[in-house]
C-alpha cells in the first residue's frame, strides 16, 4: 500500500481514493470508500489500453460476465463504468495482505497454513468456472489473505490484456500451452501455491510443497492440460466444499496486524486529509502511510515452520528495522527530514533535471554543484545528497522514495586514479552505498579494480536496479567477465548478471518489471532481465542513444536522420521523427546527445543535442551550442522550430503534468507551463 501520488485524482465516480494498492498490466488499483458503502479495491484501467479499439469492449464484456459472481472466494464486482474516458471497476476489498507482499516480507508460508490457502483458492476456481469464466491471471499479488481466510483479489481482468496482446500477464505462473481456460486457472494455482511454501517462482518451489499436498500439485503441473484436475476436482481432494481451516497462530498475527493498517489509513484519511500539488486530495502522508505499512507488516515471527520470535540475540523485539524497508525508504522527499545546504550555490551550471516520483521535489545535476535537491514550487534547494556528488555524471530519482543515483569518481588502493562507480544515497536514512553490480565480490575480495560503470536504470516499481559496467577485462583463464548486474533493492544485493556474450553495453531501461532495453555497440536488443536472453533485436538502430516510454512498451531511439517510435508489443514502428541536422553533425564527430524524454499524457517527445565549435576545439578552447526539438506526437510539428531556443537541453516531464523542467541555454533550469511553454519561475 502506498500513498497517493500528487497527480492521482481525488475521486473516481462516486469513490474517493485513499491510498495506492499496486497496479497490473490492465490497471492502476486504488484504495477507495464511497458513502454507504464497504472500502472497494477501484480498478482503472491505464491510459495505454483505452485508445486500443478492442480493449474497451473486452473489458465492458468481462465486467458484465463477472458482475453476477457470489462467491465468498473471490472479491466480487460492486460497481463500473465502462463508457468514461478512463474505464474503471470497483471490487470488494477485504483488509490483508496479498499472499505475495506476506512472502517478500517474511518468507514462505508454514506448512500448517497451505492446506486452508490451497482449499480457498480451489473453491475460488471452482466458483468461476462454475459460471463459464476462467480466470487467466492467478498469480501471488491476486490472492489476498483475510482475517477469515483467503480470497482471490479479482475475477480475472488481467486476462483482458492476455488476450488481446498474447502475453502471459505473469509468466512463471502461466501454463506453458497459454490462454486462458479452466485447465490453465489449475496449472497457476500449483505454481502459486508452490510459490507459499518457498518462496521460489517457477517449477523450482515444488521441492517445499508437504508430502500431502505434493501428488495433486504435480497432477496440476501435467504438460498435457486435459490430464490435469478441474477446480471442483480440487476442491473434493481438499475436504470440500467447506470452510478451510484457520491460519495458524503466527500467520493469524501478520494478517491481523495488515488489516488494521488498511483500517488505519482509512481512519487518518478522515482526520488528516489535506490538499498537495493542484487541489488533489491525500488521505495520509508519504511518511505517514510508510509508518503505517511497517506497524502492519513488521510483525513478530519467523513464518518458516509457524515459530514466532522469542528475542533474543539478533531479534528486534518484533519492531521493523531500517533493513525492513531495503536500500529505499519509503518517504517523499518533502516528508523527510533533511539537512538544508548551509550556503547556496551561486552560478548554477545546470546539466540535467530529474523529478522526485511524487513531483514535488527536482534534482539537478551541475557540473559545478554536483548533485542538489530543491522544492522547486519554493525555489529553494534543500539537500545536497550525500555532500553533493562532487564531479558527478547525470544523477536521476528512484521510482519511489527519495532516493537518488549516480556515478561518482571514486579511489581504490589497487589504482592510481578513480574509478567512476555508481553510487545510491537516499535521503531520508542518509545512506549512501557503492554499487559494483556483477564485479561486486571481485572488487570487494580485491581480484580486480572495479571497471566504469557506462549506466544503470531502475524497474519500474524500484524493486530492482540494472548496472553496466565496462567489458574491458577477462579472467584468469580467459572467460569474459558479465557486463551486466541486476540488484534487488530490498536486499541490497546482487540477484542476477548476464554473461552470455562480449558484447559492449553502453546503455540500458527497463522496459517493464520483467524486460531491459539494452544499447550495444551493433543494435537494440530487449532483453530478459533475469537472463540476458535477447528476446528481440532492433537493427536499425545507429547509435547508443534512446529511451523507454514510461506506461508503455514503447522505446524511441536513433535511426540515422530520424529518431523511431517502436512498439515492442505491437512489434511495429509508430513513428519517426526527422534529424538531420544532428545526424550531419555527429557524423562529422562534433555533435553528441544530452537529453531524450517522452510523456505520453502531455504527447510531446523531447531531444536535445550539444555541438562542440570545432574552430575553437582547434585553439584549445571548448565552445558549445545547444539545440532542441520538441514533437507533437499527434501531428508530428516540430514545437521547437516554431519558438527558437525553445527547451535547447536536457528536460523532464512532471510526473503529474503539472510543470516541465528544462535546462536553458546559460545552465539555469527554467520551469515551463506545460500546455503554452511559457516560463513561469527560473532556478539559478
Amino acid at each position: 500500500m502506498h500513498p497517493l501520488h500528487p497527480h492521482d485524482p481525488p475521486r473516481v465516480g462516486p469513490y474517493r481514493l485513499r491510498a495506492r494498492l499496486g497496479e497490473d498490466t490492465c490497471s492502476r488499483v486504488y484504495l477507495a470508500t464511497a458513502p454507504e458503502h464497504p472500502p472497494v479495491a477501484l480498478k482503472v484501467a491505464r491510459s495505454g489500453l483505452v485508445p486500443e479499439p478492442s480493449f474497451r469492449p473486452a473489458f465492458t464484456d468481462l465486467v458484465a460476465a463477472t458482475r453476477p459472481l457470489r462467491s465468498p472466494y473471490v472479491a466480487g464486482v460492486l460497481d463500473a463504468d465502462t463508457e468514461g474516458p478512463a474505464p474503471w471497476v470497483a471490487v470488494t476489498r477485504p483488509f490483508g495482505p496479498t499472499l505475495a507482499e506476506c512472502v517478500h516480507a517474511h518468507g514462505p508460508l508454514p506448512a500448517a497454513a497451505l492446506a486452508p490457502l490451497a482449499l480457498a483458492m480451489a473453491q475460488g476456481l471452482a466458483d468461476l468456472h462454475a459460471v463459464g469464466h476462467a480466470h487467466g491471471s492467478l498469480w501471488p499479488g491476486g490472492v489476498l489473505l483475510t482475517e477469515h481466510g483467503a480470497v482471490l483479489a479479482d475475477p480475472g481482468f488481467e486476462r483482458v490484456v492476455a488476450d488481446l496482446h498474447g502475453r502471459a500477464p505473469h509468466p512463471a505462473f502461466a501454463a506453458p500451452e497459454g490462454g486462458a481456460a479452466a485447465a490453465t486457472d489449475v496449472f497457476s494455482w500449483a505454481r502459486t501455491l508452490c510459490f507459499a511454501a518457498s518462496g521460489v517462482e517457477g517449477p523450482a518451489g515444488s521441492d517445499r510443497v508437504p508430502m500431502q499436498l505434493r501428488g495433486v500439485v504435480d497432477a496440476c503441473v501435467e504438460e498435457n492440460p486435459d490430464l490435469r484436475p478441474t477446480a471442483a476436482d480440487l476442491v473434493r481432494i481438499l475436504g470440500g466444499p467447506t470452510a478451510p481451516g484457520p491460519w495458524p497462530e503466527g500467520l493469524a498475527e501478520v494478517v491481523r496486524r495488515s488489516a488494521g493498517t488498511g483500517r488505519q489509513v482509512l481512519t487518518a484519511g478522515e482526520e488528516t486529509g489535506k490538499k498537495r500539488g493542484r487541489g488533489k486530495t491525500v488521505g495520509l502522508t508519504a511518511a505517514g502511510l510508510a509508518v503505517a505499512v511497517l506497524a502492519g507488516t513488521g510483525a513478530v515471527w519467523v513464518l518458516n515452520g509457524g515459530q514466532e520470535d522469542a528475542g533474543g540475540e539478533g531479534s528486534d523485539g518484533g519492531r521493523a528495522t531500517t533493513e525492513d524497508t531495503g536500500l529505499i525508504s519509503d518517504v517523499s522527499c518533502l516528508d523527510a527530514d533533511l539537512e538544508a545546504p548551509e550556503s547556496p550555490v551561486e552560478d548554477l551550471d545546470a546539466i540535467d533535471v530529474s523529478f522526485s516520483p511524487d513531483g514535488d521535489a527536482l534534482l539537478i545535476s551541475s557540473f559545478r554543484h554536483g548533485l542538489t535537491v530543491w522544492d522547486w514550487r519554493e525555489g529553494t534547494e534543500i539537500a545536497r545528497p550525500g555532500g553533493g556528488f562532487t564531479d558527478t555524471d547525470s544523477g536521476e530519482f528512484a521510482p519511489v522514495g527519495c532516493m537518488v543515483a549516480a556515478q561518482q569518481p571514486t579511489p581504490f588502493d589497487t589504482d592510481d586514479y578513480d574509478r567512476p562507480v555508481l553510487h545510491t544515497h537516499d535521503l531520508p536514512s542518509g545512506d549512501t552505498r557503492q554499487q559494483l553490480g556483477p564485479q561486486s565480490q571481485r572488487v570487494l575480495d580485491e581480484l580486480e579494480p572495479p571497471r566504469r560503470a557506462e549506466d544503470f536504470a531502475f524497474s519500474p516499481s524500484g524493486e530492482q536496479m540494472a548496472l553496466a559496467v565496462a567489458h574491458d577485462t577477462t579472467l584468469g583463464d580467459g572467460e569474459q567477465l558479465p557486463p551486466v548486474g541486476v540488484v534487488d533493492m530490498a536486499a541490497g544485493e546482487l540477484e542476477h548478471e548476464w554473461s552470455d556474450d562480449d558484447s559492449l553495453v553502453s546503455g540500458l531501461e527497463f522496459l517493464d518489471e520483467d524486460r531491459v532495453v539494452v544499447s550495444t555497440a551493433g543494435p537494440l536488443e530487449l532483453r530478459d532481465a533475469e537472463t540476458g536472453e535477447v528476446l528481440e533485436t532492433l537493427r536499425d538502430h545507429t547509435s547508443y542513444e534512446f529511451t523507454t516510454v514510461p506506461g508503455t512498451t514503447r522505446v524511441l531511439y536513433r535511426s540515422n536522420e530520424h529518431l523511431v517510435l517502436w512498439d515492442f508489443e505491437e512489434d511495429a514502428e509508430i513513428d519517426r521523427f526527422p534529424v538531420p541536422d544532428y545526424h550531419e553533425v555527429y557524423n562529422d564527430e562534433f555533435g553528441y546527445p544530452t537529453g531524450m524524454s517522452v510523456d505520453t499524457e502531455l504527447g510531446l517527445a523531447h531531444f536535445s543535442w550539444g555541438e562542440a565549435d570545432s574552430a575553437l576545439i582547434e585553439s584549445s578552447g571548448r565552445e558549445y551550442e545547444h539545440h532542441g526539438h520538441l514533437w507533437d506526437l499527434e501531428t508530428g510539428e516540430d514545437l521547437a522550430e516554431e519558438e527558437s531556443g525553445l527547451m535547447p537541453r536536457p528536460v523532464d516531464f512532471h510526473p503529474g503534468q503539472e510543470v516541465i523542467a528544462s535546462v536553458n541555454a546559460e545552465g539555469d533550469v527554467d520551469l515551463l507551463d506545460p500546455e503554452t511553454f511559457e516560463i513561469t519561475a527560473t532556478l539559478s
